[in-house]
């Protein structure tokens, strides 16, 4: 961890122990679940500058939407979304792709 990541997680239970101190239970409550987004937050960054591809595919599968369904004609191999015939070639039978 870097050094303005570990100031930020201290800050935040600071802040948790503050709340708690304030509120009672309802702050601790509130503190964790500050603590635990931060880490998460941490985490996710931390994946995406490492060079991996795990890191983006997290980030794919948190912030984006399913792709879209792929087809490919039986007929003629191509590959287009969404119609229930092929476009170019006409036919009918389709094979699921990804």
């Amino acid at each position: 961890m870097r050094r303005q990541d570990i100031l930020l997680v201290i800050f935040a239970g600071t802040i948790g122990y503050v709340l708690g101190l304030l509120l009672g239970l309802l702050g601790i409550v509130l503190a964790c679940m500050l603590v635990f987004a931060i880490g998460m937050y941490l985490v996710r960054r931390e994946l995406m500058s490492n060079g991996t591809s795990m890191g983006m595919n997290n980030i794919m599968l948190i912030n984006r939407p399913m792709s879209r369904l792929r087809y490919r004609c039986l007929s003629c191999y191509h590959i287009y979304t969404g119609k229930r015939e092929c476009p170019k070639c006409g036919s009918k039978a389709k094979q699921a792709e990804f």
